[in-house]
């Protein structure tokens, strides 16, 4: 069946209505189920342990939540405390999140109908969280409306089955709360941000920047480290401070750097302990749970969602062999994916893309001008490839 076919938007449930805060001192009642895990942060910042609460995520029953009250958080930098609406459980921030593509239409507006036909293939993979608007997700070739409807459409779709963090990241502060407002206006659990881009700021200007949006808007937040696309690289004790005080609550680096992740783990790990910290590589999922790591935020994801799930809950629960023959089978496919003679990253959505819309899962495998989008002889050899890959015999589940 196709799943463009049998997607049906669902009504949109505002933020206050999926984290409804509760009376002081309450700890009990109804709330999203990105929520749901045993742990919360008390007013002053700090990790208390509550009873872990896990039930499935896709079973449809209604989940035991927990969440806090209102609560004043002093953000360094700012002109003084916000008030959040509520806390969401940051344990509920692990595994596999998946980068999400963004389906266009060729007129380059978003595709939401396309997206959560996507969104619902991704979460029946068993991906444990949904990263919108990141490099997968094609997030600095739209504007403010597009960016906010791609959120808006995970939201909606993932009905508090999962978070949904919002990348809000542009080349200033300014631009940048501007989508984070968007983004909690469109209900996004957390968010995430990048140092400004086309500038290259200092490490004093970056600590600005990350304090100044968390104080303008009250959700979670995560730095996005990706140098090799925004020009600058927090350095490990910028990227320290930000977690030790309290302004960010964790992080993807996609620089493949594993001294780097490493030591930001090692030395917040006295007052952080919980930093949910992920890697944005492809080949590295299973050494994301081996050093520390909450989890990784593979783009590839986007076309092997269980495998790259297998591989991370295989390390998880200690079985290496079993996590290095996912890991491998993870890094085969991404090996058949890229397609045409655009640059690499416009090869690598665009073969993404084409398996996607020849599984019927997306109508349109467009990427946003100038980047490439595969013609239908291109689409067909990529296709050809991964058909032959995932017909192969894989690892016994």
């Amino acid at each position: 069946m196709n799943p463009l076919a049998a997607v049906q938007p669902p009504a949109t449930p505002t933020r206050a209505a999926r984290v409804k805060p509760a009376a002081a001192g309450d700890m009990t009642g109804p709330a999203p189920a990105c929520c749901a895990r045993g742990m919360m942060l008390s007013s002053g910042g700090d990790v208390k342990r509550t009873a872990a609460q896990s039930p499935a995520l896709d079973t449809g029953a209604p989940l035991p939540m927990i969440y806090a009250s209102p609560r004043d958080v002093d953000v360094p930098g700012a002109a003084g405390p916000i008030e959040e609406e509520a806390t969401m459980d940051l344990s509920a921030l692990h595994g596999i999140l998946p980068p999400v593509l963004t389906p266009l239409h060729d007129d380059e507006t978003v595709d939401t109908r396309s997206l959560a036909a996507l969104l619902e293939y991704l979460i029946g993979a068993g991906v444990h969280g949904l990263w919108i608007c990141g490099t997968t997700g094609e997030f600095a070739c739209l504007d403010g409306a597009q960016r906010a409807a791609a959120v808006r459409t995970a939201v909606e779709t993932a009905r508090g089955r999962l978070p949904v963090v919002a990348n809000v990241g542009d080349g200033s502060t300014a631009l940048a709360i501007a989508h984070a407002r968007a983004a909690r206006e469109a209900g996004a659990d957390a968010l995430a941000l990048t140092p400004p881009y086309y500038y290259s700021n200092n490490q004093a200007e970056l600590l600005d920047h990350f304090r100044a949006l968390r104080a303008a808007v009250d959700l979670p937040l995560l730095v996005y480290n990706i140098p090799q696309t925004v020009k600058v690289k927090l350095d490990v004790p910028t990227m320290v401070t930000l977690a030790n005080e309290g302004t960010v609550v964790g992080l993807k680096d996609s620089q493949n750097d594993l001294d780097w992740f490493r030591s930001v783990i090692v030395n917040t790990r006295a007052r952080r302990p919980d930093l949910r910290a992920f890697l944005g590589t492809r080949a590295l999922i299973d050494a994301a749970v081996l050093i520390g790591g909450a989890g990784s935020i593979p783009g590839i994801a986007n076309i092997y969602p269980r495998w790259c799930v297998r591989c991370h809950e295989a390390a998880a629960r200690g079985d290496w062999v079993e996590a290095a023959r996912y890991q491998e089978l993870v890094m085969a496919g991404s090996g058949v994916t890229a397609v045409g003679p655009g640059s690499a990253i416009a090869q690598s959505l665009g073969g993404m893309k084409a398996i996607l819309q020849a599984e019927g899962i997306i109508a349109s495998r467009r990427l946003a001008a100038p980047l490439h989008t595969p013609t239908d002889a291109e689409a067909e050899q990529v296709v050809a490839r991964y058909r032959a890959l995932v017909a192969a015999p894989a690892p016994a589940d």
